[in-house]
């Protein structure tokens, strides 16, 4: 699961249309949900509340990680103690108290830095460079201390070098001679028959006939590309839910290409897109997502279903109609092609097979005896507690939140916890008082096996 694409929203509810709007949209880190704290405790009145949302589910219910919404009791003091003045007060994020975020094990634990090893070879003095003398000032001074070596042949003079080059100058140019006055070729013993005139004259013609070219093999076409079905032309067009919407959020389909544009979170994506027809229904997919539609007319068209490899299946959506222009977004960040359509068809089919196993599978609302109970990291900072359907979190950071719990599943040491809305998490018992994030992901099926590490042991209730 890539939730490099969750983001904090601060969001309003606009009484008179019952929906949530979003004011803005913030980083998913520590310091985003510091600010986006302070800022949903200092805007007036209540029907504000703070989010952790996947932009990309646009406003389906599923969009919505974690919510919270600001306390409207009036005699409630107006506090920020937890959360440290930037400007006037000392960042206190590296002390053992500093608070934490609401998402207990989103982030490692911070320990005091260790103090910095200076290598102690640095210190040393440099070495001293040691002198050594040449040969011939050796051979002066064994000379002048010991007279009776003056005579000897060792070390050679000056003279004795230079007769000594000359005779080698003198052999190499009696063996250069010598070997220059060498016949060039060797001369064989017996002579070869001539051969008859006709054979000579034939062999003549074909030493001076030009060689003919090399044969290049023809190219081999390439394998015809797998077509889109006629009919599911007609899902190419501009679709927006209404015809007031077609310049502010639509979907445009194209034959290789599709793009998705929302002018309230700047949103404006492209990537390539596969057709195709299950049971009369038209579908547009890639390697990750498959939305599913039924024709209504020749303008308007109903969302059956859509599936993500991420998020699992979401049956129903909206009903569309067809925009009268067909122009793309000015600006679109384009998303290369990751499969060609025979390798997206594969991955959609291994996806769903995946999410349908989970849904198989059986659970329970009741919390099972090895998970029953408080754990945390560090259990005066945090903890969570799990009791039947329900899971119950606190931290000095974002006090206490309740989740609805709809299924608990285990298999072995491995412990599913599915929340309500889908998104699910996946803990190991790695001791008996240890337990150990090892993955998320929705609907019962792990889709991130490589979650922000996390490991907790059981806190005293």
């Amino acid at each position: 699961m890539d939730v490099s694409a969750f983001r904090f929203a601060i969001e309003t509810l606009e009484k008179h249309k019952d929906k949530w709007s979003v004011l803005c949209l913030m980083a998913d880190d520590l310091e985003a949900a510091r600010m986006a704290w302070t800022l949903v405790e200092m805007l007036p009145g209540d029907g504000v509340r703070i989010a952790l949302i996947d932009p990309s589910l646009k406003d389906k219910p599923e969009r919505i990680l974690w919510e919270h919404l600001k306390d409207a009791e009036p005699d409630r003091p107006f506090e920020l103690t937890p959360v440290p003045d930037p400007i006037f007060e000392i960042d206190d994020r590296d002390e053992e108290d500093a608070p934490r975020t609401f998402r207990l094990g989103s982030e490692l634990e911070l320990a005091e830095p260790p103090a910095t090893v200076r290598p102690k070879f640095l210190d040393q003095p440099p070495a001293p460079v040691e002198f050594t003398p040449s040969r011939r000032t050796l051979a002066k001074a064994s000379a002048a201390s010991d007279p009776a070596a003056a005579g000897s042949p060792w070390p050679p003079s000056r003279g004795t070098v230079a007769k000594a080059g000359a005779a080698t100058a003198a052999l190499a140019g009696i063996a250069a001679a010598v070997l220059w006055s060498l016949p060039e070729h060797v001369i064989p013993m017996a002579e070869q028959p001539v051969p008859p005139p006709v054979v000579q004259a034939a062999r003549l013609a074909a030493s001076a006939a030009p060689a003919a070219p090399p044969t290049i093999p023809a190219p081999v076409p390439p394998p015809p590309a797998d077509a889109t079905p006629r009919e599911a032309a007609g899902l190419f067009g501009k679709w927006s839910k209404d015809a007031a919407s077609c310049a502010t959020e639509y979907l445009l389909y194209q034959p290789d290409r599709s793009y998705l544009f929302d002018a309230r979170t700047s949103l404006a994506s492209g990537g390539t897109v596969y057709y195709g027809m299950v049971d009369d229904d038209l579908i547009a997919f890639d390697g990750s997502t498959e939305a599913r539609y039924s024709r209504l007319g020749p303008d308007n068209i109903q969302q059956v279903s859509y599936f993500s490899t991420r998020t699992g299946p979401h049956p129903g959506g909206p009903a569309l109609v067809r925009c009268p222009d067909v122009d793309p977004p000015d600006r679109v960040d384009w998303t290369p092609a990751s499969a060609d359509r025979a390798t997206a068809m594969a991955l959609i089919a291994e996806a769903r097979a995946q999410f349908e196993a989970a849904q198989a599978s059986a659970g329970t609302t009741e919390t099972p005896d090895p998970l029953r109970g408080r754990w945390g990291a560090k259990c005066d900072l945090g903890y969570i507690e799990w009791t039947d359907g329900l899971q119950t979190s606190w931290s000095t950071f974002g006090g206490t939140e309740k989740r609805t719990i709809t299924q608990f599943k285990q298999l072995g040491n491995r412990f599913t916890i599915v929340f309500e809305g889908g998104y699910t998490q996946f803990y190991d018992i790695v001791g008996n008082d240890q337990i150990v994030l090892s993955g998320v992901g929705a609907q019962g099926a792990l889709t991130d096996s490589s979650p922000p590490a996390w490991i907790a042991r059981r806190c005293p209730l």
